[in-house]
């Protein structure tokens, strides 16, 4: 009876579990910004989607291995006396071309360097359907409000996506041994396509991402997919714009990927972060009194006993500064 009005999906413990020590990447569409932040949040060394949000595999794959400059110089576009590179997101732009390109190149080099000393890079799909400048004959991550006559959309085939991407998979892991890789199709409806062709866009997602998850034993698959559609499948768990999950979904999802993912230890670590976090945000009566010095001094203590590789110093410096207050 429990189950009568629900299909759960249940938990499957990943063989290596991660832990605070672990070095973190997400990058792909906004649902790596979710899980992304929430990793940060809890104190995980985690880089969020550096380069911006990017939906399809192919425009991700790119950002994740060096781009030759001429290749770079086919993606330039210009508008509002801004320029923008149709392979990167929007949120890198310039007035000058030079400025700009020494900015992309600067911070996918980052990237890469982060790649290198990483323990898991986790990737989310967002869509199947790529957008191609016609004349440059050039896969594109971001069309930048460019007249869409100059662009040609098509939908990019399962084998093309899983041939393209095990190529990049495996030349990752030969830079870093030690990388393991969490694939996810984003939850996150394009509705632009229609309702219908987004279900074959992430149909074709997810039998690249299966494929793959089943060929490379260090790729895995999280089913954040399913868990929107299947398990939580209902309108009170989208925001109001009816595509995006809320904060309700978001949360439940977490909370799987926590127990999927993460050792005893780090959900541990977890909780008795987030009661600290509570007591940070907590705003005294009096911020004076004797009783409001002892709960700093407490919560300092709290703070001090976290292990070195969770990084809680701007929390700390915050609290003895308020301490300090009463010295003076």
């Amino acid at each position: 009876m429990e189950n009568q009005w629900r299909t759960s999906i249940p938990p499957v413990q990943s063989v290596d579990l991660i832990n605070h020590s672990h070095k973190l990447i997400t990058v792909g569409s906004c649902f790596s910004d979710s899980i992304g932040q929430n990793l940060k949040v809890h104190k995980f060394n985690c880089l969020v989607n550096p380069l911006g949000t990017i939906f399809h595999p192919l425009a991700i794959n790119r950002l994740l291995s060096p781009i030759p400059n001429d290749v770079l110089e086919k993606g330039f576009v210009q508008r509002d006396n801004e320029w923008f590179n149709c392979l990167f997101h929007s949120k890198f732009h310039s007035e000058s071309k030079k400025d700009l390109l020494e900015s992309i190149q600067g911070e996918q080099q980052l990237l890469l360097q982060q790649i290198k000393q990483s323990d898991i890079l986790f990737i989310t799909w967002g869509t199947a359907f790529i957008y191609e400048l016609i004349e440059q004959k050039l896969a594109v991550a971001n069309c930048h409000k460019m007249p869409s006559s100059i662009f040609n959309r098509r939908l990019c085939s399962v084998e093309e996506i899983k041939n393209a991407s095990q190529h990049l998979f495996l030349h990752l892991k030969k830079v870093n041994p030690n990388l393991r890789i969490i694939l996810t199709v984003s939850p996150v409806r394009h509705t632009r396509d229609t309702l219908i062709l987004n279900s074959v866009s992430k149909s074709t997602l997810r039998v690249a991402a299966h494929t793959l998850s089943e060929e490379l034993p260090f790729v895995n698959y999280f089913p954040a997919y399913e868990l929107m559609m299947d398990d939580l499948r209902d309108y009170r768990f989208y925001d109001s714009d009816l595509i995006h999950p809320n904060q309700t979904a978001i949360d439940y999802i977490w909370d799987y990927f926590q127990l999927s993912y993460l050792s005893k230890s780090s959900r541990e670590l977890i909780e008795k972060w987030r009661k600290i976090w509570k007591s940070i945000q907590h705003k005294p009566f009096n911020n004076a009194s004797p009783s409001y010095l002892t709960f700093l001094n407490q919560l300092e203590k709290d703070l001090s006993s976290f292990p070195k590789e969770i990084d809680v110093q701007k929390e700390l410096l915050s609290i003895r500064e308020k301490i300090n207050r009463f010295r003076k």
